[in-house]
């Protein structure tokens, strides 16, 4: 199922809109929704670099009971990432070898539920996914450009094997691009309220890209990674 397309700005119009609906979705909702008394909200943030990419997000979640018992809640997150890889262009006569520079922005909003059975926590998020790829010189050989907007299904889940080791296992889809991403860990806490591994979750762009894009493309780092992009995402 392929998102539909939407007429996009320049890039960086279009990224700065993407955190910019981040924010403002959690602060309109922050007045309306807030009790002091019990915690409901949940802030995150986190970059992430490597050799031919780098990507940072930003987000937020609100749940409508306790944050850390079941319930309904929802979320928002914005990310944006660079990144470059190795190809060719055809010059009318002959390939010739070709670096293209990319630029990420994704944003999401999303209604989910955590179920808490025991020692085990799962989160299942659905919402709307809108990502912008900008890749120069345009390849035409990567069917991963343009800005689409999509449906982002998302399971997170934490299981604490003792007070100080966790595993977590996360996966999302998003259909903007048909990208997905699963991501599996196993942490420790440095304090007992710290791990020394964030829950955050990734919007990754790199599974829908041809081959010699994929390996190089963003993986813009959200998941929440606190749970909970790159792109998020996904991922968050």
């Amino acid at each position: 199922m392929q998102g539909g397309s939407i007429a996009g700005s320049r890039p960086g119009s279009r990224v700065s809109g993407a955190l910019l609906f981040a924010a403002f979705l959690l602060a309109a909702l922050k007045p309306a929704l807030a009790e002091p008394e019990t915690p409901h909200w949940e802030m995150f943030s986190g970059f992430e670099a490597s050799n031919n990419y780098a990507s940072g997000y930003v987000g937020g979640g609100y749940a409508f009971g306790n944050l850390y018992g079941p319930g309904w809640r929802v979320r928002a997150v914005g990310a944006y990432g660079r990144y470059h890889y190795d190809g060719a262009l055809f010059d009318g006569s002959d390939y010739v070898a070709t670096t293209f520079d990319g630029q990420v922005g994704f944003t999401s909003a999303q209604l989910g539920y955590q179920f808490r059975p025991g020692a085990v926590i799962v989160k299942l998020f659905a919402g709307i996914e809108a990502e912008d790829q900008y890749i120069q010189p345009r390849d035409p050989n990567n069917s991963v450009q343009g800005t689409e907007i999509g449906l982002r299904l998302v399971a997170e889940t934490w299981y604490d094997i003792s007070p100080r080791w966790f595993l977590s296992a996360d996966a999302s889809y998003g259909t903007a691009f048909q990208e997905y991403f699963s991501l599996a860990r196993v942490g420790f806490r440095v304090r007992p309220s710290c791990p020394s591994a964030s829950k955050a979750v990734r919007w990754a762009t790199r599974n829908t890209m041809p081959a010699g894009a994929a390996a190089s493309c963003a993986s813009i780092s959200a998941r929440s990674r606190p749970q909970y992009p790159a792109a998020s995402p996904a991922t968050i």
